[in-house]
């Protein structure tokens, strides 16, 4: 099935990725992979946003 393999999904230039309800990924697309900075769809499936992606930066103050 082409869908499943993402062959259409990974043609498109935009960010796609698919989560469920408790917002675990559950697919993407080479774009959302890129930008995610992960290799393989493997290392953002079942994960989070907060497992993949860093904290962010704390607001530094400056006197």
């Amino acid at each position: 099935m082409l869908l499943h393999d993402n062959f259409l999904l990974d043609h498109i230039p935009g960010h796609i990725g698919w989560k469920d309800v408790d917002r675990v990924y559950q697919g993407a697309n080479k774009a959302l992979l890129e930008f995610k900075g992960v290799k393989y769809p493997n290392d953002i499936t079942g994960k989070t946003d907060e497992e993949i992606s860093p904290p962010p930066l704390k607001r530094i103050e400056c006197f």
